[in-house]
């Protein structure tokens, strides 16, 4: 019985995980899609649902911390830039 429970706990771990990767990557896509058209606005918006799935995930506040500094906000930009650089020396160590 426990073997079983722990069965259908594990596979909807997975199944959960499953979905939390497809949304990523449908966010991922929908950025740099908007990004490189030069809907920064929009671009902004799909970043941070890719920060709120991988907060310490440094290209998403660069390319945030760009998209920002484009539509002239220019603080949110820089603070997202250092958090770029916060994250990505982390990554280092």
């Amino acid at each position: 019985m426990k073997y079983l429970l722990f069965t259908l706990f594990m596979i909807l771990v997975r199944c959960g995980l499953a979905q939390e990767q497809s949304k990523f990557e449908g966010y991922l896509d929908n950025s740099l899609l908007n990004y490189s058209n030069r809907n920064y606005t929009k671009a902004i918006v799909y970043y941070d649902s890719i920060i709120s799935i991988r907060p310490k995930l440094h290209l998403a506040y660069l390319s945030r911390g760009k998209s920002y500094i484009f539509i002239n906000k220019i603080e949110k930009g820089i603070a997202d830039l250092e958090h770029a650089v916060k994250y990505k020396l982390l990554r280092r160590v």
